[in-house]
């Protein structure tokens, strides 16, 4: 009888715990381009990695090329999925443009807990984008990589 009262009460436990762990399942996809500039940092973090990289267009070829790969594994994802986690994306403006010719221009693509969004964020600030790339530029283990891929947005 005690060996069964403690089966079920571990099974509880168990599953009551699980209902407070982190999404399994994430993705964030961080496109920066500051025109005219052919060169865009990419950010691309899921559950298992974290991966800087370049983008260079090259239009006289018409061709992309990617430059300085760096993946980690090892890297504060409780930080991003808490932050993910605690955002109704739902209500995040999709599109925030400031038309002009030149400029930052960022795109964001999260998938999380089965749903896929993707913003469109164009020389405008909005803080939810704020703290996602402070977070997202943080996360980079190494501080040399960091600092070469920062992805800088700021109110000002």
């Amino acid at each position: 009888m005690t060996k069964t009262i403690i089966a079920i009460l571990s099974f509880f436990i168990l599953t009551s715990s699980n209902s407070f762990q982190q999404a399994d399942s994430y993705e964030v996809r961080i496109s920066f381009i500051g025109l005219p500039s052919p060169i865009t940092t990419k950010y691309l973090v899921n559950n298992s990695q974290i991966k800087v990289f370049e983008e260079f267009y090259n239009p006289n070829y018409d061709s992309t090329t990617f430059r300085n790969v760096h993946t980690y594994s090892d890297f504060n994802q409780p930080r991003l999925t808490s932050f993910l986690e605690h955002i109704d994306w739902d209500t995040v403006p999709k599109e925030l443009i400031t038309p002009t010719i030149d400029g930052y221009q960022f795109d964001v693509d999260i998938k999380i807990e089965g749903k896929e969004y993707h913003f469109n964020v164009d020389n405008t600030y909005h803080p939810t984008f704020d703290s996602l790339l402070t977070i997202c530029n943080q996360l980079i283990p190494n501080k040399k990589t960091r600092k070469e891929y920062k992805i800088y947005y700021s109110n000002k």
